[in-house]
């Protein structure tokens, strides 16, 4: 999920709160839902970020099959 908001662009991942993040980077305290709060262009690089998508379909993949 994309959320415009005054500070940046949120990036949301649906069940975040299952996803490893070894460099603590999401926010958020809901139950399920997890965000990273994207400030400029040089973070969307990060390899922590590109970790946690790929984290993100893989839970996605697995939650499909069953």
């Amino acid at each position: 999920m994309l959320f415009p908001s005054k500070k940046g662009i949120k990036l949301g991942f649906y069940k975040g709160n299952e996803l490893p993040d070894p460099d603590h980077i999401l926010e958020g305290s809901g139950k399920i839902s997890r965000y990273v709060e994207i400030k400029d262009e040089k973070q969307i690089e990060s390899p922590a970020i590109k970790d946690l998508l790929k984290n993100s379909l893989t839970a996605y993949k697995q939650r499909i099959k069953k």
